[in-house]
């Protein structure tokens, strides 16, 4: 995406990888740029997003962490939704207030959660069917 974002080229075709998954496609991080919140933040960022959004059934971001990094806070004005990563047993219950904090002071949708390395086997929650 940021070697998308740094060139002058106007089609986004040489950067987006097909995957062996049917109608998948990625479209990577790239190389990392100086200043990666200005380049999300400029204005060929804001005509990739639409761009995308057309040719696209559905788009996702991964975007890094939310608490020190300005990245999560800029992506999340284009997206229709925000899911929050929550690696279990390590995510603190203050660090997860302060990312739903920070996501909702901007206008962002939280659509929910994704509980990262669970293990249904050492849950109290397992149970067979």
């Amino acid at each position: 995406m940021s070697d998308y974002l740094t060139s002058e080229t106007e089609t986004i075709d040489p950067f987006i990888r097909t995957t062996p998954v049917e109608n998948l496609s990625l479209l990577t991080a790239g190389t990392v740029p100086h200043s990666p919140a200005d380049l999300l933040g400029s204005e060929r960022m804001k005509r990739l997003v639409p761009l995308l959004k057309e040719r696209y059934d559905i788009v996702i971001f991964d975007s890094p962490p939310t608490l020190g990094m300005a990245d999560t806070m800029i992506l999340s004005s284009y997206v229709t939704a925000v899911f929050l990563v929550v690696l279990v047993g390590k995510t603190t219950i203050g660090a997860l207030s302060r990312s739903l904090d920070l996501l909702t002071s901007t206008g962002a949708k939280i659509a929910g959660a994704i509980l990262n390395e669970v293990s249904p086997r050492r849950s109290r929650y397992y149970y067979y069917s």
